[in-house]
């Protein structure tokens, strides 16, 4: 793999893990008072969705080649934007979700 598509790569990784972090507070907060088999489900589906588009786009950028770097660069970039959208939640106004 060229050092071209390595870089595509890790940029690719880092966007995915951020749009992946926002999505998934987004969905937490959503489905968060819901039942806890739902919960899973939810999780669960939502997760293999994403899981399977990152791997359908790496498909497209290097042919599917997976390397545990991605992976890093992915799950790390997920906790930062994670604790990112934590920060931002707190000085911004978020609708409350209200169970009818």
């Amino acid at each position: 793999m060229s050092l071209k598509v390595q870089i595509l790569s890790f940029i690719f990784s880092l966007f995915f893990g951020s749009i992946f972090s926002y999505f998934y507070s987004y969905f937490y907060k959503l489905f968060y008072k819901t039942k806890f088999i739902y919960k899973i489900l939810i999780n669960f589906l939502f997760t293999l969705d994403f899981l399977l588009l990152y791997f359908l786009l790496l498909i497209k950028i290097n042919n599917g080649v997976l390397h545990i770097y991605f992976f890093i660069i992915f799950i790390s970039s997920f906790i930062i934007f994670n604790k990112y959208n934590m920060y931002l939640r707190k000085y911004l106004k978020v609708q409350s979700y209200k169970k009818k």
